[in-house]
């Protein structure tokens, strides 16, 4: 999917434990391994409409009624291939905090930068078990 992103020239950049897998090799094997349920990325404003029609040319299919209403800030899709889900976080990732990557999503070429990704598993109030063996990893 990055590569069909920046084929595409459209800029996807990927966060959470696909990101870390991504980056960390020690994500890979025991101890930090672990299950990866869903795909997070992150994508500048107002590439809604040919980050929807790359995902959807790669089998991905739109939440079309949540994408309408939460589309400025937030995209969902389904994976029915692998049978999980596919958010991306629009310029900012808001969990526990709010993380602004609106200048920063295109520093590095496949993930966010690895500072940013720390800061998305360490600003987690209920922390668990796969966020703290991504944050171990990074």
């Amino acid at each position: 999917m990055l590569d069909a992103a920046r084929e595409a020239q459209v800029a996807l950049r990927a966060t959470g434990g696909l990101a870390v897998w991504l980056r960390c090799r020690s994500a890979r094997e025991a101890p930090l391994a672990r299950d990866y349920k869903d795909l997070d990325l992150v994508a500048p404003a107002g590439i809604a409409r040919p980050t929807t029609a790359l995902l959807e040319s790669l089998g991905y299919v739109a939440d079309e009624e949540f994408n309408q209403l939460h589309g400025h800030q937030r995209l969902y899709f389904w994976d029915a291939a692998n049978n999980r889900q596919l958010d991306i976080f629009i310029e900012r990732i808001t969990m526990s905090h709010d993380l602004d990557l609106a200048k920063r999503v295109d520093l590095d070429e496949d993930t966010i930068t690895l500072a940013d990704l720390l800061l998305t598993k360490l600003q987690v109030f209920e922390i668990n078990e796969k966020d703290l063996k991504d944050a171990a990893a990074l």
